[in-house]
């Protein structure tokens, strides 16, 4: 039984030094930190001017993170002019970060469903967004599951029906919390 012990003590302080150590693409490396910066964008329904929430998490934080995003309007024109509204309800889970080569992998799940009608538990609050049933709807629903490599600040994107839109991208981030690499995700 002695043998089995040792190789099991063994075994777990190889994992515990596994842990301590930052691997060799680790940015901790060169005392940096990464964030993932992240964007749900659409065209506003009223205004016709492009919209969002933008995001960033820090990706120590992220090993099973879902956000979910505050509903929004988004109406769809024909070539005549004879519009259709939805109201969009959509949430992100990043799982399975790490780190590699000139950046970051990671597991990402995004679900969007647009439709005549939706209600969402936001900020504490239940919420609820509705289209008049005289008014024509819009209707898709769709989840997107990909593994992704994101190179240290270049933005991915994933488009979706309606002009809603996806974004994606890791920056490292220097001791003074100072952005290292750009990523050119806009404010809205």
């Amino acid at each position: 039984m002695r043998p089995t012990i040792s190789i099991t003590a063994a075994a777990l302080l190889a994992v515990a030094g596994c842990t301590v150590m930052p691997g060799p693409h680790d940015p901790a490396r060169t005392h940096h930190t990464v964030s993932l910066v992240n964007s749900l964008s659409w065209t506003h329904a009223v205004s016709d001017k492009p919209d969002a929430l933008r995001t960033a998490w820090p990706l120590a934080g992220l090993a099973r993170h879902t956000e979910q995003f505050p509903l929004a309007q988004v109406k769809q024109c024909d070539a005549a002019g004879v519009c259709s509204w939805g109201v969009l309800k959509a949430r992100r889970t990043l799982s399975a970060p790490r780190y590699v080569a000139g950046g970051v992998a990671v597991d990402v799940e995004l679900a969007v469903d647009v439709d005549r009608s939706h209600d969402a538990l936001q900020g504490g609050e239940n919420v609820a967004m509705a289209i008049p049933a005289d008014v024509p709807a819009l209707s898709a629903k769709r989840t997107v599951r990909k593994s992704l490599v994101l190179q240290y600040g270049k933005v991915e994107r994933i488009g979706l029906d309606f002009g809603i839109g996806y974004d994606l991208c890791a920056q490292r981030l220097d001791k003074a919390g100072n952005a290292v690499d750009a990523c050119d995700i806009p404010f809205q």
